[in-house]
C-alpha cells in the first residue's frame, strides 16, 4: 500500500525547487527518484497535481506526496550469492536479469526488485546510510543482463574511497564474453569515444567520453569466440559497444547485436553472454590488494558448452 505524506511549506523552503525540498524532507529518497514521482503525478500542492520538479511553492502551501510501496523482496525469494563480506565491503556474484537500481523513469514505478532492494532488506547496516536509500553503497554497476562480481560499500566513507579508486582507474576489472564471429587478432585494444543521450549510447555525439578496452581471445570456435575483456575506463555499455564496434558483438545482446540466433541457441540464450569474472581492488581499511572472482553462471556455461559441442569443428 502506498504511503501518503503531507508537509506545509515553511519560510525556510519557500521559493526553492520542489524536488529539492522533498529530497531534504525525505532523506531516504534520492532527488532523481523524487523527480520521477513528481513527473508521474504522485505529488500535489494544495490538492492540485504538480508535474514540474522545478516548481517553487510558497510559504504555507500544502504538499502531498504518494510514495509507492517499497520493493523489498520476501526473505530469501531471490538468491544473492555472496563472495566476500566484512564490516566494510560486501562482494556479490550478481545474477543476470536484475537491475542494480532503477535506471530510468519507467523502472522507478514498476516495483521490480533490484540489487539495492535485496541488500537493503538483508543487511540492516545499509539502512544507516545518510544518503539516498536508492543507491546505498553502490560504487559501480553491472547492466541488468550482465552477471558477475560486484563490490558494494557498507558505509559512506568506504563508498567514497572505492568510488575514488574506480574514478582513478585503480581497480582492475575482467569480464568474459562470448562474441559472434572469429576475431583475426588474438588480442588488442579498442579505443573510441562513447556518448549517451536519453539512455541511448553510441560512439559519437556531443559530450562523448574516451573509452578504452583491452581484449584477448581465449578460445576461437569459428562462428563464435570466448573473449576476455579488460575495460580501462568505465563508460556505460562500454564492452557491449566496443565489441559491436569491431564487428564482433556480444552473443545475445538485444541492443547491439543484430545477428539472429539459431533456433537451438535461442532456446538457451536469453540474455547477453557477458560476465564480470574478476575484480581486483585495494581494500579500503586493510590497505592491501585483494582479488575476487565469480564463477560462470549456469546459463553462460550451457551456451558455452553448446557452442563447444556444435562449433568446435569449425575452429
Amino acid at each position: 500500500m502506498s504511503d501518503i505524506k503531507k508537509f506545509q511549506i515553511t519560510k525556510q523552503f519557500s521559493k526553492k525547487r520542489l524536488d529539492k525540498i522533498l529530497t531534504e524532507m525525505l532523506t531516504t529518497y534520492s532527488r532523481t527518484y523524487i523527480g520521477n514521482l513528481i513527473k508521474n503525478n504522485f505529488v500535489k500542492i494544495n490538492n492540485k497535481i504538480i508535474i514540474e520538479p522545478d516548481y517553487k511553492p510558497d510559504t504555507g502551501d500544502m504538499v502531498e506526496i504518494e510514495l509507492p510501496p517499497q520493493r523489498y523482496p520476501i526473505k530469501d525469494n531471490i538468491d544473492l550469492p555472496v563472495i566476500y563480506n566484512d564490516d566494510f565491503i560486501l562482494v556479490i556474484n550478481k545474477p543476470p536479469g536484475i537491475n542494480v537500481h532503477p535506471v530510468k523513469t519507467s523502472d522507478v514505478l514498476k516495483n521490480e526488485i533490484t540489487i539495492v532492494d535485496i541488500i537493503y532488506y538483508k543487511y540492516p547496516e545499509f539502512k544507516n546510510f545518510p544518503e539516498s536509500s536508492q543507491r546505498p553503497g553502490i560504487v559501480h554497476r553491472l547492466d541488468k543482463d550482465t552477471s558477475g562480481v560486484m563490490v558494494i560499500a557498507k558505509n559512506p566513507q568506504t563508498q567514497f574511497e572505492l568510488s575514488k579508486q574506480f574514478s582513478e582507474r585503480k581497480i582492475e576489472k575482467t569480464y568474459l564474453g562470448i562474441v559472434n564471429g572469429s576475431l583475426k587478432e588474438k588480442q588488442g585494444t579498442i579505443d573510441s569515444y562513447i556518448s549517451k543521450y536519453k539512455y541511448k549510447f553510441n560512439t559519437y555525439g556531443i559530450n562523448a567520453k574516451n573509452a578504452i578496452t583491452k581484449f584477448k581471445v581465449l578460445k576461437n570456435f569459428g562462428d563464435f569466440c570466448l573473449v576476455e575483456f579488460r575495460p580501462l575506463t568505465g563508460r556505460t555499455h562500454q564492452i557491449r559497444i566496443h565489441s559491436s564496434l569491431i564487428g564482433h558483438p556480444i552473443l545475445g545482446d538485444k541492443l547491439y547485436n543484430k545477428n539472429p540466433l539459431s533456433p537451438e541457441l535461442k532456446n538457451i540464450c536469453s540474455r547477453q553472454m557477458l560476465h564480470s569474472y574478476k575484480l581486483k581492488l585495494l581494500h579500503p581499511k586493510e590497505l592491501k590488494t585483494i582479488e575476487f572472482k565469480a564463477p560462470l553462471p549456469e546459463d553462460f556455461l550451457n551456451v558455452l558448452n553448446f557452442i563447444k559441442n556444435n562449433y568446435q569443428k569449425n575452429s
